[in-house]
């Protein structure tokens, strides 16, 4: 019979002699027969660790310096700890602390290859290192490895169960594939472990909010704080929450206690500065995203973030915005190379009628989104005999929309959970011929993958109004009126413009249009507009309330979901009522679920004023839809003559404006003119649905061309 007991006493003579070789040993060969026995794991982890600590006793200046090594990563000295960890290394290359040590000095300079190198040996010395199991589970997961990653986890789970750092990290790894479920189950685990650990409730209170579970992922942070007040990540990502819910009193109030604690914490700057930005406060969320930039430089985000924003500026000229664009656009390119890559370009393919063209594109907004709305009927119509079409989505959201396009499209990649240079061998192996972006600068974009280069031909085009500033994007599609002529040289890219529109919108029949004009039954004039309120500067603001103010009794609609909280709704009310215009001449409507209850909400407007210098798009096509007519301000930007493109292809010339006292005085006119209005109300989806903005066959031929021309060129 075998005898555990025995066996266990022998060990423990072993490792009182300090043998831990021969205890290893023994312990072994029990534990391939008993491989779930406690005791036999617990004698093992003792006996790798003291083998490990053997070093230190016949050496104590060595443990120091190990020591000073960890206090250097605690204090985020990373570059220095790893210099110092290396020089340690080279003497000691058979220890598994010190290769540990060395191994998370790695992961903390990104080193993420090398990292996993040397726990690899680490473990093979100590294979009973919980710490070192998760760790290189954690390094496997950030290199997009999620099957060796889970495979390390449940190693560590079956040694140690009762390992709240494993659970934590399994958790983390469900959590950036998507899967909130499990996410949320092993965070439990891990608080029903350790209740008391501020880290635990916070990244459970992410996974909750991630999964729109508002009240407990609240409840999770307010936890979070209580267990450490000091803990800055959970005030941010609560200040996330209420920013995703629209309230912006407690996000801001949030980050304002957050940043008294702590005011270099770089996450901190870049939300603050981008909610800022939110509620018109440019010039003050730019300074902070500069701030975030200057602790952090190689923070995508925060760049994306700060050149969306330099958009909405009253001030900004085209030299500025390309400035900006250029300066931190290079930054991104300069981070995001790929070694050897001269070695690793497509061949370039001859184009005949008997080849099909591999057309890949990127998005996070494959979903209920505008990006969408414009997207659809390009997709739709495309001739699949002669493009082969590829979308990679870049999100875990799956609607309606979602389901369309994927039915729409002969290769769907989800790319949200992979890595960048994961992302980038996904379109080499599919053989990608052109390439293209459709966000820009906006949220869940991949432009580093674009940086590398993955496809001969690269293109941004839809959803963003200016130059992405990355040195690898060769095209921007545009049209012959969104940008002018002088103003190419600030672009990276080369233009090509569109004879036609650069979009194509498709208007919902289903969505009941009112023949009267609100004017003739309120007795007032109602002017609206539904635009993101970021695009609301003072300037502009002072400029709508001059219009106000000169037709008597008028009113002004907005209605966007910031506008969801009486904070915010005060906010504005204040803004008006400094260039003189009360309450009582505001509606301020919030976020409504129903597309189609949205849309009847234009049935109100008389008159929808356009924003500038950052025009609305989805915004203004719905208004024409519903029947409104919109007034634009044409600029010297993208951003502010994709009004002008609209309404000049509609040949509605007469509701463009060349400067601000134009703006007003159209406005007046066309107020005093219910004759026009009704016509309007009567005509302009009609003419819409007959232009050329709406007329899907052309725009994809178009569209075909000049993808056609750009791989040509």
């Amino acid at each position: 019979m075998f005898n555990i007991d025995s066996r266990l006493k022998k060990v423990d003579g072993y490792l009182q002699n300090g043998d831990s070789n021969k205890a290893i040993s023994i312990l072994e060969n029990i534990f391939v027969k008993y491989p779930k026995n406690e005791r036999i794991i617990k004698k093992l982890k003792q006996a790798s660790y003291n083998k490990g600590l053997l070093i230190f006793k016949e050496d104590p200046k060595l443990l120091e310096e190990v020591n000073s090594v960890l206090e250097l990563i605690d204090e985020k000295q990373f570059q220095l700890a790893h210099k110092k960890s290396r020089k340690i290394l080279e003497d000691n290359s058979n220890n598994a602390i010190i290769l540990k040590v060395a191994a998370i000095a790695d992961y903390e300079m990104g080193n993420l290859s090398q990292s996993i190198d040397f726990y690899s040996k680490s473990l093979k010395i100590n294979p009973y290192d919980n710490e070192a199991l998760g760790n290189i589970a954690l390094a496997y997961s950030k290199v997009g490895r999620n099957k060796e990653a889970l495979e390390f986890y449940n190693r560590g789970i079956s040694l140690n169960p009762e390992s709240y750092y494993i659970y934590n990290n399994l958790g983390t790894l469900h959590h950036d594939l998507g899967q909130y479920e499990l996410s949320i189950k092993n965070f439990l685990k891990a608080i029903k472990i350790n209740p008391d650990n501020s880290d635990l409730h916070q990244n459970l209170g992410i996974s909750y909010r991630d999964s729109n579970l508002i009240e407990p992922a609240k409840k999770s942070f307010f936890k979070s704080i209580e267990l450490d007040g000091q803990n800055l990540n959970a005030y941010n990502n609560l200040g996330i929450l209420y920013r995703n819910v629209g309230d912006y009193y407690n996000a801001l109030s949030i980050y304002e206690k957050a940043i008294n604690l702590n005011s270099n914490f770089s996450d901190l700057c870049l939300n603050y500065g981008t909610i800022l930005s939110e509620i018109g406060e440019h010039e003050n969320g730019i300074s902070w995203l500069q701030k975030c930039l200057e602790i952090e430089p190689n923070s995508q985000t925060a760049i994306s973030n700060l050149l969306l924003i330099s958009n909405y500026v009253f001030s900004h000229s085209p030299s500025k915005l390309f400035y900006f664009h250029n300066k931190y656009g290079s930054n991104i390119s300069s981070i995001n190379v790929i070694p050897n890559k001269k070695n690793q370009t497509n061949e370039d393919r001859n184009f005949t009628q008997s080849v099909r063209i591999k057309v890949g594109y990127i998005s996070g907004d494959f979903h209920n989104h505008s990006v969408s709305y414009f997207f659809k009927p390009l997709l739709n119509s495309l001739d699949k005999n002669k493009f082969e079409i590829f979308c990679y989505y870049n999100a875990f959201i799956n609607d309606d929309v979602t389901k369309e396009l994927r039915h729409l499209s002969e290769n769907w990649r989800d790319v949200a959970s992979i890595t960048d240079k994961q992302l980038y061998s996904l379109i080499k192996s599919d053989g990608i011929d052109l390439l293209i972006d459709l966000s820009g600068h906006t949220h869940k974009n991949r432009l580093s993958v674009f940086a590398m280069k993955p496809a001969n031909k690269q293109a941004t085009w839809l959803g963003y109004p200016n130059t992405t500033g990355i040195d690898n994007m060769d095209y921007r599609i545009v049209d012959i009126y969104t940008d002018l002529p002088e103003n190419d040289r600030f672009n990276i890219e080369k233009l090509y413009k569109l004879e036609t529109p650069f979009l194509c919108f498709e208007g919902d029949e289903n969505i009941e249009q009112e023949d009267r004009s609100p004017v003739l039954e309120n007795k007032y004039l109602t002017f609206g507009s539904f635009n993101n309120l970021s695009k609301l500067s003072e300037p502009l603001i002072g400029l709508w309330c001059k219009i106000l103010l000169k037709v008597p009794n008028s009113k002004l609609i907005l209605k966007n979901k910031q506008l969801n909280s009486e904070f915010m709704k005060n906010f504005y009310y204040e803004k008006f009522f400094k260039f003189g215009i009360s309450k009582d001449r505001l509606e301020l409507i919030g976020w409504i679920n129903s597309k189609h209850s949205h849309l009847e909400v234009y049935n109100k407007i008389d008159i929808a004023l356009d924003t500038y210098p950052y025009h609305g798009t989805t915004t203004t096509f719905e208004a024409l839809w519903m029947g409104v007519p919109v007034i634009s301000l044409i600029g010297e930007k993208h951003s502010s003559r994709v009004g002008y493109s609209i309404l000049k292809n509609l040949q509605l010339e007469n509701l463009l404006v060349k400067n601000e006292e134009n703006y007003i005085n159209k406005a007046i006119e066309l107020s005093k003119n219910t004759e026009i209005l009704l016509s309007y109300k009567k005509n302009l989806r009609n003419l819409l649905k007959n232009s050329v903005l709406c007329n899907k066959s052309l725009h994809a031929k178009n569209m075909e061309k000049c993808y056609l021309n750009i791989l040509s060129s």
